[in-house]
């Protein structure tokens, strides 16, 4: 996972570039905070080990943290409180309307037709291969066929 991490970190450095389209991916560090002795206990194995693993990590007392967020209660008295997180400086965020943005105007420079509101409701095999897609606009045939639905991968899937 410490890999996967690092490597999914590195594309996302490089993104706008090789898309050539500003993502907005912004480096603001990622922490997760720790709220029961068993959050800690994760975060400490976590912690350790990504930086067994060559990934930086920190592990940080309240104090820490409100020293990176001052609006951050970490008092004692808090609903929830805070008994220390985890943070990785090099983690961040994207815009995921510039992401999709960026990924439809590279595909589309590779000659991708992108069709917008049109639901795919099956999938046309012949001699079991792929040959393909029933949409609520008629049929559309191709070689290959990309599943990239997000959450309905699956419902895809058993088409």
């Amino acid at each position: 996972a410490a890999h996967l991490y690092e490597k999914s970190l590195k594309l996302w450095e490089g993104l706008s570039q090789e898309l050539n389209f500003n993502v907005m991916f912004s480096q603001r560090g990622v922490m997760n905070l720790g709220h029961t002795l068993q959050d800690m206990r994760d975060i400490y194995r976590r912690s350790n080990a990504n930086r067994l693993n060559g990934i930086d990590s920190e592990i940080l007392t309240p104090a820490e943290i409100k020293a990176k967020v001052p609006a951050m209660n970490v008092s004692s008295e808090a609903r929830y409180p805070v008994l220390g997180a985890s943070f990785q400086p090099r983690g961040g965020v994207a815009r995921h309307d510039a992401v999709a943005w960026g990924f439809a105007r590279a595909a589309d420079a590779r000659g991708v037709d992108i069709i917008q509101n049109c639901e795919v409701t099956g999938i046309r095999r012949e001699n079991g291969a792929v040959c393909g897609v029933e949409t609520s606009r008629g049929y559309i045939g191709a070689k290959k066929v990309a599943v990239v639905v997000a959450g309905h991968a699956s419902v895809l899937a058993d088409m």
